[in-house]
């Protein structure tokens, strides 16, 4: 047999479930780095009234963003989807709920 063929009977299960921080923060790095960057494109397009509320109502999504992502990547990484579901839904609760950080970034845009 060809050498391509090689462990592809073996159980991969043990070496799915390990855990790794260094490509968590890899994930939440990319993470923050495209709301951002997506934050700033719709800040510019849009001509944000209010530039120093609309950077701090970014800041404190940040946190947010880094601890999903690292969240998420760790039930990823881990297949356990009990508590990827409980992350989505945690999430879902937060954005519905929400505090005023919505109402704050809305209101930093000029009105036409």
């Amino acid at each position: 047999m060809s050498d391509a063929f090689e462990g592809l009977g073996r159980d991969r299960t043990a070496e799915a479930r390990t855990f790794s921080w260094g490509r968590a923060a890899v994930h939440a790095g990319v993470a923050a780095w495209l709301s951002f960057l997506v934050a700033m494109m719709i800040g510019v397009a849009l001509r944000v009234a209010n530039p120093q509320l609309f950077g701090q109502a970014i800041g404190r999504a940040m946190p947010f963003v880094i601890g999903a992502t690292l969240g998420i990547s760790y039930a990823v990484q881990t297949r356990s989807w009990r508590v990827l579901a409980a992350i989505v839904l945690a999430i879902g609760v937060i954005i519905a709920l929400g505090d005023d950080s919505l109402a704050n970034l809305a209101s930093t845009f000029r009105r036409r």
